[in-house]
């Protein structure tokens, strides 16, 4: 599963009330079974990481 979403200090202004961080990503993903396999950073304003 690949998740990519804003980084935190970049969400554009009225959704920061939504924003989260790659740590709560892990933490909710490994809840459910999940693995950090991969994690990119060639997108300047989001984070991008897979899970299997």
């Amino acid at each position: 599963m690949a998740i990519i979403d804003f980084n935190q200090g970049r969400w554009p202004a009225g959704h920061e009330s939504f924003a989260i961080t790659p740590a709560q990503v892990d933490e909710w993903m490994k809840a459910v079974g999940f693995v950090r396999a991969a994690s990119y950073d060639f997108l300047p304003t989001n984070f991008f990481q897979v899970y299997r």
